[in-house]
This record gives C-alpha cells, structure tokens and sequence, in this order.
C-alpha cells in the first residue's frame, strides 16, 4: 500500500511540474511585403529566401495583398529575392535572422525585364518593428512593496 501511494504522489508530482518546462524558441521567422513603384502591392510574386552559408533555398509566392511569411527558419545569415513578371528581379543580402526573433524585409519592385536584376548589399540594419522585445530596467535599484514597508517602519521608530 505504501509502495501505491508513493507511486501515485510521484505521479502527481510529474503532472504537476508538466506546466513548468516551457520549451525554447529556436527558429526565426521572416516577412514582408512586395509593392510596385507606386506603392500597390504586387501578388502571386515569387520571393526565394537562401540561407547564405549553407545554400539551402525556401520558395513561396506573396499573398493577394503583396505579403509573404517564412517562418520557422533556423539562425543564420540569408538573402530574399524577388521576381515577378513585368519587374526587375530585387534580392537582398545580408539579413541577419537571429532567435526567437520576427525580421521584416519589405521590397519595391521596378518596372523591367527579369533579365535585368536589382542587388541590395551592405544594407544597414533591419528594424524589427513587428514585436518588441522585453527590455531590462536599466535602474540600479528596484521598488518593492517589502522595500516600502520597511521605510515605513524604519522611519515611525
């Protein structure tokens, strides 16, 4: 009976620790949009991202309202290259994914045979504004309830 009873408190005891291991976020993700000169978004576009070290391409096509998503890529350096009948091919280079992290790459097409090619390179850093991510209080102390309750102590005797 004693043997039962350990059993079923370790067996709780697992269930209840489940809730506690969050797992990590180890992929990236990427998007953006595809406009036109004027600004109209431009559909059914081909976009190819490459992940530059290794080689390994990811294809897919923008949405109706120009968009395109390419989540879960692992880490790493990668180019995105845009082409679409009636336009220049556009690919830029350089785009750091880094973990955990949603970087936006948005790409204007020119009007122009997909012969002729536009290259971005040395871009500067891409601003990441679809999530904020957490920031630490960059304050030396920090305000507690116990800490105001002890000056109000110390400070009544």
């Amino acid at each position: 009976m004693k043997a039962m009873k350990t059993f079923w408190a370790a067996c709780a005891l697992l269930a209840g620790s489940v809730g506690l291991c969050y797992g990590q976020a180890v992929n990236a993700t990427l998007l953006g949009t595809v406009t036109d000169s004027s600004g109209a978004s431009v559909a059914n576009a081909k976009v190819t991202v490459t992940e530059t070290t290794t080689g390994v391409n990811h294809s897919g096509q923008t949405n109706d309202s120009g968009n395109f998503t390419f989540p879960n890529l692992p880490p790493g350096s990668y180019s995105v290259a845009v082409e679409q009948t009636g336009f220049k091919k556009e690919t830029r280079r350089d785009i750091a994914l880094l973990v955990d992290t949603t970087t936006r790459v948005d790409i204007q097409l020119t009007p122009g045979s997909i012969t002729e090619s536009i290259e971005v390179t040395g871009a500067p850093p891409l601003l990441q504004t679809d999530t904020a991510p957490a920031r630490k209080s960059t304050r030396p102390w920090s305000w507690t309830r116990r800490s105001s309750v002890r000056i109000a102590i110390s400070k009544a005797c």
